[in-house]
């Protein structure tokens, strides 16, 4: 009996999520930034491109610089004008800037390139190096310095190499070079960032939706009907399942979505998905652990602390704490990427509440042992069923618990209840 009531109570909380305009939003929101980001991304792409390449008006006496300019940046369009000419044809965008060129006393070359405020930037590297080159090229003339010698003497350079190390190649006493580590720190890095920013999303908004899903049925007095039809634990679950289901739905849809687009572009990926999976496989299986631990720890505790508030304008009160820590192991978690040995994210690490959005960092970059990564995961386990006990234990009063007193004494209130309801037994 109480099997079938718990299939009705977490089947209707499932459905009635799905087909929410909240989750429909939640589900598209994603997709829709990843596009426009996408957009953004390649506009800019295409704007770094055209900013090589730009139409120059060249205001100068010199004609000798003026060819030399056009034989050796050739991704830049000049054109020989005069001054008047010039800031015509810029007023009507003929050209993209103009560039004076006068000889100094000295025999060096001074350069201003004019350009509209509005304009688009210009890449003046180029001609920066062209006019280098020729002044250099000059000056060896001057002081009867061969000008192959000049080039030679430019050509040294004293390169430094990074040599990135496998670390387990270390522990052995070898220095063994990773060749696949730049490739390998960009793809896990890449992993725990989104995981830690999905996390941070999930736990923020369904934490509020099942907050909400109880604190209206108590708010309406609902939950006293419910509950004379079944017991507290029951609805409990029910809820927390029903709610569970909807955020395994919403991953499902990312990850279809996410291996269709792996599938349909496999043939421009610099990487396979073997190498891939060789790269980042098991930091991808740590780190969907944490989230779908991070997540039920977050959900189980938004639905206890929801349950103490008797109107549903109060929710957001209730669940202050929770979002409060979220958002500090987010923040956390961000430093954790730029600097993962630090002594407050080794040890916030292995705060089970600030563990889903801390560890991914620290598997990225491989500060943490596998022995020490499981002890996490282990331990944070145990303090999730130990709040999942606590929270069943407490839900069974603090829902009937009718209280504006705050959340303190809702719960001091819940215990004394709880004291007489086991003396009675």
């Amino acid at each position: 009996m109480k099997m079938s009531k718990f299939s009705v109570i977490w089947k209707e909380t499932y459905k009635q999520q799905i087909k929410s305009i909240p989750f429909i939003v939640m589900v598209i929101a994603p997709i829709i930034m990843i596009g426009i980001v996408s957009l953004i991304n390649g506009v800019i792409n295409h704007e770094v491109k055209e900013a090589q390449v730009r139409k120059i008006g060249v205001v100068t006496t010199d004609l000798s610089v003026l060819e030399h300019l056009k034989n050796e940046a050739p991704t830049f369009e000049f054109e020989h004008l005069t001054q008047e000419q010039a800031i015509e044809q810029l007023s009507r965008d003929d050209i993209d800037g103009y560039l004076t060129l006068n000889r100094q006393v000295n025999g060096g070359i001074e350069a201003v390139l004019n350009k509209k405020a509005t304009s688009r930037d210009t890449i003046t590297t180029p001609i920066s190096d062209v006019l280098t080159n020729l002044r250099v090229a000059e000056k060896s003339v001057e002081l009867g310095i061969p000008l192959e010698n000049v080039k030679l003497l430019n050509s040294v350079k004293v390169n430094i190499s990074l040599v990135k190390l496998n670390e387990s190649s270390l522990k052995d006493g070898k220095a063994i070079s990773d060749a696949e580590q730049d490739a390998k720190d960009f793809l896990r890095q890449n992993i725990a960032m989104v995981s830690v920013v999905v996390v941070y999303i999930f736990l923020v908004m369904y934490g509020n939706v099942i907050g909400q899903e109880i604190a209206t049925e108590k708010g309406t007095r609902i939950m006293e009907v419910v509950l004379s039809s079944t017991d507290a634990k029951t609805h409990f679950l029910g809820k927390i399942t029903g709610v569970s289901l909807a955020i395994l739905t919403q991953v499902g849809v990312y990850a279809i979505l996410g291996i269709g687009y792996l599938v349909i572009n496999w043939h421009n990926m610099s990487l396979s998905l073997t190498q891939i999976w060789e790269l980042a496989g098991p930091m991808m299986i740590y780190t969907i652990l944490f989230i779908i631990l991070g997540c039920f720890l977050y959900i189980i505790l938004s639905a206890l602390l929801a349950s103490t508030v008797s109107k549903i304008e109060d929710v957001q009160k209730a669940l202050a704490p929770i979002i409060l820590f979220d958002a500090i192991g987010f923040y956390i978690g961000l430093f954790a990427w730029q600097m993962p040995n630090n002594i407050v994210v080794k040890i916030a690490s292995w705060f089970p509440l600030f563990t889903p959005m801390i560890m991914p960092f620290r598997v990225a970059t491989d500060t943490i042992s596998t022995l020490e990564l499981w002890s996490a995961i282990v331990l944070m386990v145990i303090f999730s069923a130990f709040v999942f006990y606590i929270s069943i234990q407490f839900y069974k009063s603090t829902v009937l618990v009718y209280s504006d007193r705050g959340i303190l004494q809702v719960f001091r209130q819940s215990l004394r209840f709880m004291k007489s309801e086991r003396k009675i037994k």
